[in-house]
């Protein structure tokens, strides 16, 4: 995939976030300031968990803005924070699937990537404001039971997950992918954990020594 034009940042990313509004949170915009000065680049993917869309409409559009960025930058990393963790990882698979080469990598911060416990699932779902979201559990299951299984080695070696120490919210079982790149933050707590994790993100990328 060709460049379309040069960037000055090192790296570029994707950024999925959690259940709630489609707009990003003051903690997100703080972490997005602070790693813009460490040289990576965010922006924001619109994904509405709780809207009318199905989890392949979401999936689709979700697909359609990585392409995009990877013909414009030529580099991309997926970055997705709890509910968004499971949307990353199932855009990396696909985008991998059809073309190994592409220089994509993703990171999930305490995402929810198995599906664990179906009722407990199904109660994230709800989320606080008590509105259901159905592509949420698309979501995780696609994950559980199509994309984490379809990783390759290679397609490992290009992804991070960051989980906290102790956490409520998303069981820390349900965080893990066997062969990737690891990090327990210091951190309890869903909030911290996803905060921490993304001041990590430098760090777990030098460690995937990523082409830029």
């Amino acid at each position: 995939m060709q460049r379309e034009s040069e960037s000055p940042t090192p790296y570029h990313g994707l950024y999925f976030h959690g259940l709630g509004t489609t707009q990003l949170t003051l903690i997100d915009r703080i972490f997005f300031s602070h790693l813009r000065h460490r040289g990576i680049e965010l922006e924001h993917a619109l994904v509405d968990w709780h809207g009318d869309q199905s989890f392949q409409e979401l999936f689709d559009h979700a697909t359609e803005q990585a392409e995009q960025r990877l013909r414009t930058y030529g580099q991309l990393t997926l970055v997705g924070a709890s509910a968004g963790g499971s949307m990353a990882v199932n855009v990396f698979h696909r985008l991998r699937s059809g073309d190994p080469d592409l220089n994509i990598s993703v990171i999930s911060l305490s995402g929810r990537l198995h599906i664990g416990d179906p009722q407990h699932l199904e109660r994230r779902a709800l989320h606080r404001l008590g509105k259901p979201s159905p592509a949420f559990i698309g979501s995780v299951t696609h994950c559980h039971e199509v994309a984490i299984p379809g990783l390759t080695e290679a397609d490992k070696q290009l992804v991070g997950v960051a989980r906290p120490w102790i956490e409520r919210t998303v069981p820390l079982a349900t965080m893990s992918i066997e062969d990737a790149h690891e990090y327990t933050v210091p951190a309890i707590g869903h909030v911290a954990g996803i905060g921490l994790g993304a001041l990590w993100l430098p760090r777990i990328l030098d460690d995937m020594a990523l082409p830029t």
